[in-house]
């Protein structure tokens, strides 16, 4: 940070913009790691009126996204979609197809958390035809699986199959051990609604596995909650209640009240 607050010093005595742009873009990045968005949402402002006094249409687009996402961590969906918007048109007039398959996916996020998976679904394909245009297989796995939620929270089991299985497929091949964990317990929420307890527990079990292997607490303390949700419905309730006492804990580590939560994935 020290070393930032430095150049970011040096960049103004000597009119500096570009660089000063720079310098303010890397000091909001500190913060929000931070968790201290409103230091943060300072600087990227700061920087967002640099880029754009000095015509830096790829920099005013990647600080647009930047606060998007601030807003969007928030919650404040109002504010982070015109940001987006704006950054996909940018994307757009620069031909930047992977900033553009990036800013789809991102707006898509928040249709579906308004509830609109029609307007999600959207964006959501033209991200895919974009990535696939680009060979780009993790972003791939990326839209197939959000594609594939939707799906099934929508209740359309086959369907939300046919897209993560093609996820899993893609994360195993490579060797995305994060994204094939997440996608396991989301296959296991397709089988469970069902009743068909036993696949939705070899998938979940497989989860566990990749989870604590890779230190993935909140991914875990997920496949727990499950875990928990199925013993109860079997009645199951010996069971059912050290693994709620593990669930509870690692959400108190992790600071996270959602492990139940269904969310579409931000793409690497």
């Amino acid at each position: 940070m020290h070393l930032y607050e430095q150049s970011l010093t040096i960049c103004r005595e000597i009119d500096g913009r570009y660089e000063e742009g720079t310098a303010l873009n890397n000091i909001s990045q500190i913060y929000r790691v931070r968790g201290d968005s409103a230091t943060a949402l300072k600087y990227l402002e700061q920087n967002l009126s640099i880029y754009r006094a000095i015509g830096n249409k790829p920099g005013e687009g990647t600080t647009l996204e930047n606060i998007g996402q601030i807003y969007q961590t928030q919650g404040n969906h109002t504010a982070a979609l015109p940001l987006y918007e704006q950054h996909l048109i940018i994307c757009r007039e620069l031909s930047n197809k992977t900033g553009e398959g990036a800013t789809l996916n991102n707006i898509s996020q928040i249709y579906q958390t308004r509830g609109d998976c029609a307007t999600a679904f959207k964006y959501l394909k033209q991200s895919l035809t974009i990535t696939q245009e680009l060979g780009n297989r993790a972003w791939e796995d990326c839209i197939l699986y959000n594609i594939g939620n939707i799906y099934r929270m929508q209740g359309d089991y086959v369907t939300a199959l046919t897209y993560l299985e093609q996820s899993l497929t893609i994360q195993r091949e490579i060797g995305n051990r994060y994204g094939e964990g997440i996608t396991l317990i989301c296959i296991s929420q397709v089988y469970q609604p069902q009743g068909d307890y036993t696949t939705a527990l070899t998938y979940l079990e497989r989860s566990l596995v990749i989870c604590r292997k890779i230190g993935n607490k909140i991914g875990e303390g997920r496949v727990l909650h499950n875990l928990v949700t199925i013993s109860y419905a079997k009645g199951d309730y010996t069971t059912a209640l050290p693994l709620y006492e593990q669930s509870l804990t690692i959400s108190q580590e992790v600071s996270d009240n959602r492990l139940s939560q269904n969310k579409l994935r931000q793409c690497p």
